[in-house]
């Protein structure tokens, strides 16, 4: 087995505030869900709130639960590609996925089939919503510039 040297391991800051978007595409059911996870030496704590794929509900509820803090860091349970592009298109990791792990997982939404294309346009909203509101809050990179992930970049992005 092959070991990385990424170098020295970040250090978990004293306090801070995470987010996390479970992305679901049901404008009927509220099949999404947003996590804000606070953390100081004195306690934890938790925000969990869940809505519908409907434009002015995933606005106003992600934007609730994520408030005004910063944020150290924003993870999506969705399918995502670097500038936001539509997958269109059944990937290796989705092919790694069901061949090996297909019975023992919930198969994920090929970004080829109809559910895989509506949930990659949830993840798309979700992402640009948040997105929206780190900039507004603090500068940094978006997600629309990254390097392609085909691409090794030459440094880290300064945002990162």
């Amino acid at each position: 087995m092959m070991e990385l040297d990424c170098g020295p391991a970040p250090v978990l800051q004293q306090q801070g505030a995470v987010l996390g978007v479970d992305v679901g595409f049901s404008p009927t059911r509220r099949s999404s869900a947003v996590c804000r996870l606070d953390w100081d030496p004195r306690r934890i704590t938790w925000n969990i709130q869940r809505f519908r794929a409907l434009p002015g509900e995933q606005e106003t509820t992600i934007a609730a639960v994520a408030g005004t803090r910063r944020l150290q860091a924003v993870a999506f349970d969705g399918p995502l590609r670097a500038g936001f592009d539509v997958i269109g298109r059944y990937r290796v990791a989705e092919r790694m996925l069901t061949r090996r792990l297909g019975a023992r997982i919930g198969k994920p939404g090929q970004g080829s089939a109809p559910v895989g294309k509506a949930l990659n346009a949830a993840a798309n909203d979700c992402a640009r919503i948040v997105l929206r509101g780190v900039i507004s809050r603090r500068p940094c990179t978006p997600c629309a510039s990254m390097p392609r992930p085909w691409r090794r970049p030459s440094r880290m992005p300064s945002w990162a």
